[in-house]
């Protein structure tokens, strides 16, 4: 592998044992070597990925009143975060050095269940995810992303767990 080079991680053959031990060990060597790498025939649909692009960019044309409406509540991650809106430490050390953050985003999580929505009420995760009306496809699009994302997640688990050589479904724990 060269240092110069971004790696390339094919996972096409992830679905087969003698596969899934493949890429996991070629995992634990790129994310334990370098920190990071190129996945590719990972699975999830292209048109699927370009649809969240595009839907990400008019969400971000909106005019910023309309983007507002759907602004973070209380200490909730849900929602969007307007450029500026907080301050991001750059050092434990030297308080003076605090910028505040320039970026923007909308934050979407999964939705939770009846029992999960109950135990996370107060804490950073409970909270509905917001949508804009005039946006009316996103929501789904959303869901079958995080839907084909998260199975991708849950497969690449099962990989590191082989590469790690720890126990099957000890990630999943987390």
């Amino acid at each position: 592998m060269s240092s110069s080079s971004i790696p390339i991680i094919d996972i096409k053959d992830i679905q087969s044992a003698k596969g899934l031990e493949e890429i996991g060990l070629q995992l634990k060597e790129v994310y334990s070597d370098i920190g990071f790498g190129t996945l590719i025939n990972h699975g999830v649909d292209q048109k699927l990925i370009d649809q969240v692009f595009e839907l990400s960019q008019m969400f971000h044309a909106k005019p910023m009143a309309e983007k507002m409406t759907l602004k973070r509540k209380g200490h909730y991650f849900r929602g969007y975060t307007p450029p500026e809106d907080y301050v991001m430490r750059q050092s434990a050390i030297l308080d003076t050095t605090s910028v505040a953050n320039l970026n923007a985003s909308l934050n979407i999580m999964p939705d939770l269940g009846e029992s999960l929505f109950a135990s996370l009420a107060n804490t950073p995760y409970g909270g509905v995810n917001q949508w804009l009306e005039s946006m009316p496809s996103m929501q789904g699009v959303i869901a079958e992303f995080r839907d084909q994302m998260t199975d991708l997640s849950r497969r690449l688990m099962n990989a590191f767990e082989l590469g790690l050589k720890i126990p099957k479904d000890s990630l999943n724990e987390l």
